[in-house]
């Protein structure tokens, strides 16, 4: 359905920054219900963030590099001993 940008080996972007097409959130929403707050831990530029917030969702948006898009603070998810 969609393609994935992610790569492997040297040629990898930076932190690893792949946006999520707003089509595969949307599609993930025809199926799936979510509780009213969802935390996104790689919010990157908001590709997947903004699409939840037009479906009524609240977010708590943080990534590793801030990227324009949700907390300032940046986070490395994989450090996180609870979610915030």
């Amino acid at each position: 359905m969609f393609d994935t940008l992610m790569k492997l080996g040297k040629d990898r972007e930076v932190l690893d920054f792949y946006a999520t097409d707003k089509r595969a959130t949307k599609e993930l929403l025809i199926r799936e219900n979510f509780r009213e707050t969802i935390y996104e831990p790689a919010c990157g530029q908001g590709h997947i963030g903004k699409v939840l917030v037009e479906h009524g969702y609240r977010v708590k948006a943080e990534d590793i590099c801030y990227r324009g898009y949700g907390s300032k603070r940046e986070v490395d998810f994989l450090r996180l001993r609870k979610i915030p």
